[in-house]
């Protein structure tokens, strides 16, 4: 029955194993991050192409040791001299050590070194709210239990663990929780609104591309921001002119140090593979929901209008970077959730 099956395929059609380890990636998702929504596959016979590429022998029991290791691929804070700084576990290296990224720059270390002997997060037990927000208590995997404030880093850091425990006890739509929907939703911070001071602490008020508001504190802020949220910060400061006012004063050398290293960050941008390739999975996405729109509605639609506008945008920005922007009432256009951080809802319908 297999052969008759394998049989009644049409030629040209390619069928890749399933592999029985959930830790090693299938076959499509090594080639160029692929899958199987429509992917065209080059199946190249020239020998002469062939005899000049070189593949990696790779043990396969090593290969899914790499896989399943749950230290790599974490971010966290370090603290240097006193200092907390944002670090990041790249890879396994041979010894049971690994290379981690702190400060632009990459180190050798242990499992030990990087976990400050705590371990790995094992689960959430409790939760209480304080002055300056929520805590929830930690269950470190070496028994010890620790609290944290829910704050934008360890939202960062266990979004799935935070959410998970924010719905079995009902804390969705309290304030400070509210961010939960968000993740759920894949939402991410498009613009922000407002800020304010909560005693001497000074919180921003974010907008999120689902239309949800929610609040950070700006010293949580400048530790945890990426570069997309310093920036659209950076905005929100220049706008209001408040670049040269007390507890924004660290966004213009932010901005400075961006400006001298344009180059090397052009230079980046242009080799980020899985950016290109949500790009153009982004455009196609569009293409596609421009043309079924087109085809029901009338061509002056102000929907296709939109749909028309986002879609050349999503050309451009594979160039020069940036967002497409679309209304939020079209957001669900766009199948495929991870590809919303790269669209701008800010638009009115």
């Amino acid at each position: 029955n297999d052969w008759e099956m394998l049989c009644s395929i049409h030629f040209g059609v390619l069928i890749f194993a399933t592999p029985k380890d959930p830790g090693v990636k299938s076959i499509p998702e090594t080639i160029a991050d692929g899958d199987l929504d429509g992917d065209h596959y080059l199946i190249c016979w020239d020998q002469d192409i062939l005899s000049s590429i070189e593949t990696a022998s790779v043990d396969e029991n090593t290969t899914t040791t790499l896989k399943n290791d749950p230290i790599v691929g974490i971010t966290y804070q370090k603290k240097i001299n006193g200092i907390l700084i944002n670090a990041k576990v790249v890879e396994a290296e041979d010894g049971g050590k690994y290379s981690v990224e702190i400060a632009g720059k990459q180190v050798s270390m242990t499992h030990a070194d990087i976990m400050d002997g705590r371990g790995l997060v094992k689960n959430i037990i409790n939760h209480r709210r304080k002055e300056h927000g929520w805590q929830v208590e930690i269950l470190w995997d070496n028994g010890v239990n620790e609290w944290q404030a829910v704050d934008t880093y360890l939202k960062k850091e266990l979004p799935d663990l935070l959410t998970e425990y924010a719905i079995n006890h009902g804390l969705q739509n309290e304030r400070g929780w509210n961010w939960v929907n968000k993740h759920i939703q894949y939402a991410e911070v498009s613009k922000i609104i407002g800020h304010c001071y909560r005693g001497k602490s000074m919180e921003l008020e974010e907008l999120y591309d689902d239309g949800t508001i929610d609040q950070v504190l700006m010293s949580r802020a400048r530790l945890v921001y990426d570069q997309r949220e310093k920036d659209i910060l950076f905005e929100y400061a220049q706008d209001k002119n408040l670049l040269n006012t007390q507890g924004f004063l660290w966004l213009k050398k932010n901005s400075k140090q961006k400006a001298e290293n344009w180059f090397e960050n052009v230079q980046n941008s242009m080799g980020d593979l899985n950016r290109l390739n949500d790009y153009n999975k982004l455009t196609t996405q569009l293409h596609t929901a421009l043309k079924n729109i087109r085809n029901s509605r009338n061509i002056g639609n102000d929907d296709i209008v939109e749909l028309g506008r986002s879609y050349k945008q999503s050309l451009d920005i594979q160039k020069h970077g940036g967002k497409v922007k679309i209304p939020l009432h079209l957001r669900n256009e766009i199948k495929e959730k991870k590809l919303h951080k790269y669209l701008d809802f800010s638009l009115q319908a």
